[in-house]
């Protein structure tokens, strides 16, 4: 069985409008999706990095895959006739495929990042755990009272409370 393939050059409208549309979906999904999670940033620093980690993620997952399904567009729009296409349209099934590893290792990640307990520094890159301290403090409370003695009437002047640490009643 022998295959003619001039009739394959009947496809290139059809082939163009699949590309075209390809990668026009490719760009307005990663640049939708970027700036859906950019305004639903919140101002909490772990929040705020979750969010900005799904952004990169978007964007390198979306707009390396769209680039190049563009590229094939351009090549194949204008120069179907030759096969330069073919530079571009062998890889991208290998890049749709790595695109979708790398969101699923990022989903993993995130997932990581999100059980994770809260650090007490802005960076996951060591974090730190805050441990329950105790602290004690001994205080010794006195009181004293100045009385005067006023034609034959005993009267306080005036009441004072002084906190005193222990260092002061060791000393």
């Amino acid at each position: 069985m022998l295959i003619d393939i001039t009739k394959f050059f009947t496809l290139i409208p059809l082939t163009t409008a699949w590309l075209a549309i390809e990668s026009g979906v490719d760009i307005i999904i990663t640049g939708v999706l970027s700036r859906a999670l950019w305004r639903s940033r919140t101002g909490i620093t772990r929040t705020n990095t979750i969010i900005n980690r799904c952004i990169r993620a978007a964007i390198q997952s979306g707009l390396f895959p769209s680039v190049f399904a563009f590229l094939h567009f351009i090549v194949f729009f204008f120069w179907p006739y030759t096969y330069l296409y073919a530079i571009f349209h062998y890889p991208l099934g290998r890049i749709y495929s790595n695109s979708l590893i790398y969101s699923l290792v990022v989903r993993k990640e995130l997932a990581n990042i999100a059980s994770a307990p809260a650090t007490t520094t802005g960076s996951n890159a060591f974090p730190v755990v805050p441990r329950a301290t105790s602290i004690s403090i001994r205080l010794h409370r006195e009181t004293v009272s100045d009385v005067m003695v006023v034609g034959g009437d005993t009267k306080t002047s005036l009441n004072r409370t002084t906190i005193v640490s222990p260092s002061q009643i060791e000393g």
